[in-house]
């Protein structure tokens, strides 16, 4: 199977990312970038629960653990979601670096999304996610 049949077999069963309010792995970012912010890499780790991950794996374990540019990780992301509720951490673990902060999948009670730090030392107020 092609790269492109693989993604658009995925595109059409996105995996606890259903509804109105979800969107993509991919659309969470674009949006959750500053207007002069640009993705300058991505990882991904292996899905964090043993079920329910897309069939056949958005991310293939080829492309797990080794820095990807966003051109190659966009279409990876298009089938998942970070943020789908409470209750299950059914998501890829990721680090998204960008030209001035790092995005990562956050976690509290079974939910996850994203949150990010400032890139380089700056001052700032920390927060915390919670527990």
């Amino acid at each position: 199977m092609s790269e492109t049949e693989h993604f658009a077999d995925l595109r059409e069963s996105r995996i606890g990312c259903t509804g109105p309010h979800y969107k993509s792995a991919a659309e969470e970012i674009k949006e959750f970038l500053a207007k002069d912010e640009v993705v300058e890499g991505v990882i991904f780790a292996d899905w964090l629960t043993y079920w329910n991950e897309p069939e056949p794996p958005a991310i293939p374990d080829d492309k797990k653990e080794i820095v990807l540019t966003w051109e190659e990780a966009e279409p990876m992301m298009r089938t998942w979601c970070f943020d789908h509720g409470f209750g299950s951490d059914e998501v890829y673990p990721a680090f998204i670096w960008t030209n001035k902060r790092i995005l990562f999948v956050r976690g509290y009670n079974g939910s996850t999304f994203l949150a990010a730090i400032p890139r380089n030392p700056v001052d700032c107020c920390p927060i915390s996610y919670g527990s």
